[in-house]
C-alpha cells in the first residue's frame, strides 16, 4: 500500500522516488522499506510528507 502511495504521488508532484529521498535516505533503503523489509522512520514519514506536499501519518 506505501509503495503504490508513493508512486502516486510522485506521479503527481512530477518526481522521481530518487528526487524524494534526495539527502534523506539511499534509493536501496527507500526501496526495502517499500517493500517492508524495514520499518518506515517517523522523522522520514514527515520530511517526505513535506516533500510530497501532504499531511504526515499519524
Amino acid at each position: 500500500m506505501l509503495k503504490e502511495r508513493i508512486d502516486f504521488l510522485c506521479k503527481k508532484k512530477g518526481i522521481s522516488r530518487k528526487e524524494l529521498v534526495e539527502g534523506l535516505v539511499t534509493t536501496t533503503h527507500f526501496a526495502n522499506i517499500l517493500a517492508d523489509r524495514y520499518p518506515l522512520a517517523e522523522d522520514l514519514a514527515e520530511h517526505l510528507a513535506q516533500r510530497l506536499q501532504v499531511t504526515p501519518p499519524t
